[in-house]
């Protein structure tokens, strides 16, 4: 069996927006998951520190961050508050 590698698409300073950009690319048919180096989350303070990186395989780099890049660039949808 290949040895498949996961390999940083971005990194985050917030784990909470790492999350939604791992939900993104799972939504697009990406498979991702969030490191994030808190020792399981008994040390908080240390995500100030190090980055919280989505992991994608070796082989979806690329479209990973085409995906991401895309979505930064859509504008949101949020509350229409014209008057």
């Amino acid at each position: 069996m290949k040895e498949r590698r996961l390999v940083a698409a971005e990194e985050y300073l917030n784990a909470d927006e790492a999350r939604l950009a791992c939900d993104f690319l799972r939504a697009s048919g990406i498979d991702a998951v969030v490191s994030a180096d808190d020792c399981g989350g008994m040390e908080p303070p240390i995500r100030l520190l190090v980055a919280v990186k989505v992991l994608v395989r070796e082989e979806d780099l690329e479209r990973a961050k085409e995906t991401l890049r895309a979505d930064a660039t859509q504008p949101s949808e949020g509350p229409d508050l014209q008057p």
